[in-house]
This record gives C-alpha cells, structure tokens and sequence, in this order.
C-alpha cells in the first residue's frame, strides 16, 4: 500500500498538489480516482493526499515505475529519478 512507504516531504494535499504539479484540482482528484496507489485518504472520505512522486509517475504514464514505488522498490532505477525530482524542488 502506498501509506507504507510514503516519507515526510513526498506527500501533499491536493491543493499544494495543484501548484506543484500544474494540474487542476478536478484533474488530480479524478487521477487519485482512476488509480488509488498516487496516494491516500483516510477512511470516510476524508482528505486525500498525494504522493508527489507516484503522481508524477502517473502523470508521465510511467506505469512500470509506478508499480515499482508502490511495491516499495524506493532504490529502483526507474522509481530514483521521480523522488529525486521531489526532494529538489
């Protein structure tokens, strides 16, 4: 599950989201919607947040990383250079 391996600093609310990612709320809510492992929300439909590097993943279409992160393969080649892109800006 993405919350497992979700460190301080990668993950977001939606509205800081926005601003990072430059996609309309409506956008990445439908992406957290289509495809649940870019991030969390607690139970009762409460906030979401967004893991900054599984949702660059799905904005770029990288599945395979994608599955990677989730699975926990941090250290991963094609997983490395989305989190290294979020602990730069």
């Amino acid at each position: 599950m993405i919350a497992d391996i979700l460190r301080p600093g990668e993950f977001v609310g939606i509205k800081q989201a926005v601003a990072l990612i430059d996609r309309e709320e409506r956008t990445l809510r439908r992406w957290f919607r289509d495809d649940p492992r870019i991030g969390r929300q607690a139970i009762g439909g409460g906030r979401i947040e967004l893991s900054l590097p599984a949702t660059l993943m799905y904005r770029v279409g990288d599945s395979q990383a994608l599955d990677l992160y989730a699975a926990g393969e941090r250290d991963h080649d094609l997983v490395r250079p989305f989190i290294e892109a979020v602990l730069a800006a």
